[in-house]
């Protein structure tokens, strides 16, 4: 007997602009890598593991600006599930199961630019469907940079 399978599509934007209410700053940016690949086959109605290795990919006057909060935000059907934890030196600030917000605790925990990549694991229930489904995808990944380049506030 057969399972259905469930694939989970790699976001096709390697930079997001960030949040910015009053300007947008076009050298802001990031960079993101996910594991497993974009094409992995899951079983419907299981709970998987997806890993984004993000990196602050800034340049211009916005090098020394670092990223302290992350947003990921799912809309096809699968839900984020709860066990979604906070890489080390991050916290769950907000949870929904379609959307899950991570914050960085320190000025030095937040992504600078040429500084190591933070793994953001998210766990994913995978929706049940009649049919195959090929093209589940995160709906959005958003971060939001310091307006800073010496550290705190953000």
């Amino acid at each position: 007997m057969s399972l259905r399978r469930l694939m989970l599509l790699a976001m096709f934007a390697v930079t997001i602009a960030a949040q910015v209410a009053q300007v947008a700053h076009a050298a802001r940016a990031l960079a993101n890598t996910q594991t497993p690949a974009a094409g992995t086959n899951f079983d419907m109605g299981s709970v998987q593991s997806l890993t984004y290795a993000v990196t602050n990919t800034s340049t211009g006057g916005n090098v020394g600006e670092r990223i302290y909060e992350m947003r990921f935000r799912i809309s096809s059907g699968s839900l984020f599930s709860s066990s979604t934890a906070a890489p080390a030196g991050w916290t769950r600030t907000a949870f929904s199961t379609t959307s899950v917000t991570f914050s960085a605790t320190s000025w030095a925990n937040a992504i600078a630019v040429g500084g190591a990549a933070v793994n953001f694991t998210l766990a994913i229930a995978m929706r049940s469907t009649t049919a195959d489904v090929t093209n589940e995808r995160l709906r959005d990944m958003r971060a939001s940079f310091t307006t800073t380049t010496t550290g705190p506030p953000f």
